[in-house]
């Protein structure tokens, strides 16, 4: 007996593999799948939102460049907001549209047959949630044991990693301000208000946060981007313990080619527990 497209052995019959289109039949995977019930990719493609494509390194430089940018942005746009003098209603609105962007984002996650400028448009808008797929570590790191918990402990790590992004515009903050307080931005100031510059000295200074605005607009900013965080951070935990019966085996739903319940699977329980 040979087993028909879309179905592989396992557990000592035809079982259907978790991931549609994933199998050639006859025992045989489709091109840029691999392992038991086709459920990896294979060396040198990457999976994004249940799929496999093929590395481009080109293509995977620029997501890497847009997810930097996008996070350092985001930052300083919430930093920027919290330094404004009286109401702010500006984080309200931003974190509402972020929000609604990452549940269009999540619907890619769903194995369905979307239209090919769907699937386009949830690729996009997971930008709003730093997706760490849109990077492909596997094309990086080809030879990482299991990239599916090589992305999960990226994306898991991303409080951590915004400390230092939070860090770093504070000290370009900090250094802004020694800028037009006291340093070079008050001697070209003096040179052009042609004798004025105790006023124009007062009308910069006013306009420049001071240390204690900046430390406390940054540490209000951090907790901020924790809320607008929580939505990926929620489903990356629970694609953790979600998982399901696989021919005759418990894998991750999420990443079929990973097991549940064994000595690989606890030893990194303790990061969903700790979100």
């Amino acid at each position: 007996p040979r087993s028909r497209p879309g179905f592989a052995p396992g557990g000592g019959a035809f079982v259907a593999c978790p991931q549609t289109g994933a199998c050639a039949g006859d025992g045989k995977c489709a091109r840029g799948y691999s392992g038991q019930l086709c459920a990896r990719c294979a060396r040198g493609w990457y999976r994004l939102a249940s799929r496999c494509h093929k590395c481009a390194p080109q293509s995977t430089a620029g997501a890497v460049i847009l997810l930097v940018v996008a996070g350092i942005g985001l930052a300083c746009v919430l930093v920027w907001n919290n330094a404004r003098e009286g109401p702010v209603y500006g984080f309200a609105a931003l974190s509402i549209s972020i929000t609604a962007v990452q549940i269009v984002a999540l619907y890619g996650e769903l194995d369905l047959n979307w239209h090919e400028a769907a699937r386009l448009v949830m690729r996009a808008t997971s930008l709003a949630s730093l997706n760490i797929e849109l990077a492909a570590p596997e094309c990086t790191f080809p030879d990482a044991r299991n990239p599916f918990l090589l992305k999960w402990g990226l994306t898991m790590s991303l409080p951590i990693v915004f400390v230092g992004v939070f860090a770093v515009v504070l000290l370009a903050g900090l250094g802004y301000v020694q800028l037009w307080t006291v340093g070079p931005g008050m001697w070209v100031a003096e040179a052009l208000d042609l004798g004025r510059s105790s006023r124009l000295r007062r009308l910069l200074a006013d306009g420049v946060a001071t240390r204690a605005q900046l430390q406390s607009s940054c540490a209000r900013s951090y907790l901020q981007m924790m809320g607008l965080m929580y939505l990926p951070l929620a489903h990356s935990t629970l694609k953790y313990l979600d998982c399901s019966q696989v021919g005759g085996r418990w894998v991750l739903s999420a990443a079929p080619g990973t097991s549940c319940y064994d000595k690989s699977y606890y030893s990194a329980l303790w990061g969903a527990g700790l979100f």
